[in-house]
């Protein structure tokens, strides 16, 4: 009886030891990559960048900050345009917005953003 109890208690504590690294892992895998993630502005993607986390914010009834919380932008340039898409950070669960816009303007001129 007593060796089941300290197996027990030797499994309890390696699980709470894996839980607790496992989550302090994640958010220091997240903060690292915020650190790395670089907007670099062509052809005006950071003010649509900011755009499309405005407008998705309002549809999702949402914080600009809990948006960014939730969300990271990734941008794709073609010749006449530059799309905006909201990607979700690992472990969340949705759909992917895009917002696509003329170049160096804040123009809208698609949206696939039924993604809830």
């Amino acid at each position: 009886m007593k060796r089941v109890k300290i197996a027990a208690a030797i499994l309890l504590g390696a699980s709470a030891i894996y839980a607790i690294y496992s989550v302090g892992y994640h958010r220091g895998h997240v903060e690292a990559l915020m650190g790395e993630r670089l907007v670099v502005d062509f052809h005006g993607s950071a003010s649509q960048i900011d755009d499309a986390i405005a407008r998705w914010g309002v549809k999702s009834h949402q914080s600009k900050a809990d948006v960014i919380k939730t969300r990271y932008p990734k941008v794709t340039y073609f010749p006449t345009k530059n799309c905006i898409e909201l990607e979700l950070e690992w472990g969340w669960a949705g759909g992917t917005p895009i917002y696509c816009y003329k170049q160096d303007t804040t123009q809208l001129i698609e949206e696939y953003s039924d993604v809830e």
